[in-house]
């Protein structure tokens, strides 16, 4: 009979305590802190419904204040981990989390193009560093072979945040407090909790398991051990230089594949309500801001799905690089199918949900590419250089879109339309005389209105502006833009196809990996999703 070791047992159980007490202390409060900050950042396309009009902004000008997000994040993206890891998290984090809140809050307060796009780079600066800090702070806590899990669950937050956020922007849009526009309010109160948790965050979250009450002292002492011999085993791997990474192909291709394909992901996350809108105008659905925010928040919802399903399928089979080109290419069919006319808006948008399911089905798969095909010095070096690439993307894509909209949008009334003014109590007499301008197309939304002027007058045009547009047509420069977030999913297969897998012996599961995921089907999240 085999002799028991008691200390053994109890070293055993101490560990699992320790890892246990450290993920429901830490994962809570800052997935609730990315939920915040990726829907702070993505509010601008729910709050678009109304001030777009409210302003008289043109769709070239949110792409641009869009990109200006990316530049002023990638600014100071590095600066704050190296903070992180040399300073304090927890007054990091707190700084952040003020400073992002007042900026976002601060757009309720834009009036001009410029104001405009100040306020959209003053809050990528504020939130810069935000998640390349929470990465580095997963370091000083969880060990290696946990790390990918508490990643795991931070990335189901981008496509919950969006689902969230879709119904609270529905409801704040139809407000009218203190005189405030809908609009306003909604980057006031999507902001405020970002404020009150950056005050809150010193208190909650402790930088180092030594400042840690919660852990008993035998918990504290096999965590700071634990931690300490893979810093060590790390700092003992030979580095590798940026200019060994940049010759390696596969860091190129993977790169190149994040940056095409996140130029279409940040555009379906920033425009999908805007598409949503024009596709139920023309559908002769019901185009209010309220409906259409509760329809774009379904399609968000069926995301959480697939990044689940992807996790658990690619764990299952252990093909990572077959899996992200389904889901790019899912993406882009669906995406294609959707935009195809004269569809009733039932079938529209179950198309539309099942594009939301492959569009965030991709990205947990990839992530685990670089760590398979790398060594680990090298994968070090080169995810970071990918999740730039990734970055980058969201600078790109909401400026060629915003062009191409303006471009490509055609303003005009079918029958449909005047059928549906007549269920908006538009007067009879009213509906009538806009009959001339049936199936006349107009360029942009000024000149339709200025049309709609010299029928009824200015004092009419003023009463019944917001209806008329809301049940014109002008969904082909959507069905443009969306095609070109199609191109750009399919690009990004074609390149993912070209990624060199090394051949194995090992665990067909991890193909050689030697990464546990844990059945999210990711060995690291960086933030380029």
């Amino acid at each position: 009979m085999p002799d028991h070791d008691p200390s053994a047992a109890d070293a055993s159980e101490i560990a699992r305590s320790a890892r246990r007490k450290v993920a429901w202390h830490i994962l809570p409060l800052l997935f609730l802190l990315y939920i915040i900050a990726y829907l702070d950042r993505a509010n601008v396309g729910f709050a678009k419904l109304k001030m777009q009009s409210d302003l008289q902004f043109s769709e070239t000008v949110f792409g641009v204040g869009i990109a200006l997000f990316f530049i002023g994040y990638i600014f100071l993206e590095i600066p704050g981990a190296l903070l992180v890891e040399c300073w304090s998290a927890r007054k990091w984090f707190a700084r952040i989390l003020v400073t992002w809140g007042f900026c976002s809050m601060a757009m309720a307060l834009v009036k001009t193009e410029n104001q405009f796009y100040v306020a959209r780079f003053m809050l990528g600066l504020a939130e810069a560093g935000f998640f390349p800090g929470v990465i580095v702070y997963f370091s000083h806590w969880f060990p290696r072979k946990d790390r990918a899990r508490a990643m795991s669950a931070m990335l189901i937050g981008v496509p919950m945040s969006l689902a969230l956020g879709a119904r609270v922007s529905g409801v704040l849009l139809e407000q009218t407090w203190f005189d405030l526009k809908g609009w306003q309010w909604v980057f006031i109160v999507e902001g405020a909790p970002a404020v009150l948790l950056g005050i809150a965050v010193p208190f909650l979250l402790p930088d180092r398991p030594r400042n840690a009450k919660w852990l008993t002292p035998d918990e504290r002492d096999w965590l700071n051990e634990t931690l300490e011999t893979e810093r060590r085993v790390a700092a003992a791997v030979v580095p590798v230089t940026l200019k060994q990474v940049f010759g390696m192909w596969n860091v190129w291709v993977l790169a190149l594949a994040l940056l095409t394909t996140n130029i279409g992901g940040y555009v379906f996350v920033f425009w999908l309500a805007t598409v949503v809108k024009g596709l139920l105008s023309s559908t002769g659905g019901a185009a209010d801001d309220t409906a259409v925010l509760l329809w774009t928040g379904l399609v968000y919802l069926c995301g959480v799905v697939g990044v689940v399903v992807s996790g658990w399928s690619s764990d299952r089979t252990g093909d990572r690089k077959g899996h992200c080109m389904l889901g790019q290419l899912g993406a882009a069919l669906f995406l294609t199918i959707s935009m195809v006319p004269g569809q009733p808006w039932a079938l529209v948008f179950a198309w539309l949900c099942v594009t939301g399911f492959f569009a965030n089905f991709w990205f947990s798969p990839f992530w685990v590419l670089p760590t398979m095909t790398l060594t680990a010095s090298a994968a070090a070096v080169a995810i970071g250089t990918i999740n730039m690439c990734g970055n980058v993307a969201g600078a790109i894509g909401s400026p060629i879109v915003g062009v191409i909209k303006d471009e490509c949008t055609r303003f005009n009334l079918k029958e449909e339309s005047f059928a549906a003014l007549h269920t908006e109590k538009v007067p009879d007499t009213t509906v009538l005389r806009l009959r001339p301008l049936k199936d006349v197309e107009f360029r942009s939304q000024k000149d339709f209105v200025r049309e709609i002027s010299k029928v009824l007058g200015q004092e009419e045009t003023e009463k019944f502006q917001t209806v008329i547009l809301k049940h014109s047509d002008f969904s082909f420069g959507d069905r443009v833009s969306m095609g070109f977030v199609a191109v750009t999913f399919i690009i990004g297969s074609v390149l993912v196809s070209m990624v060199r897998l090394p051949r194995t012996k090992n665990d067909p599961k991890s193909q050689g990996s030697g990464v546990r995921t844990d059945g999210t089907g990711i060995g690291f999240h960086p933030e380029g999703v």
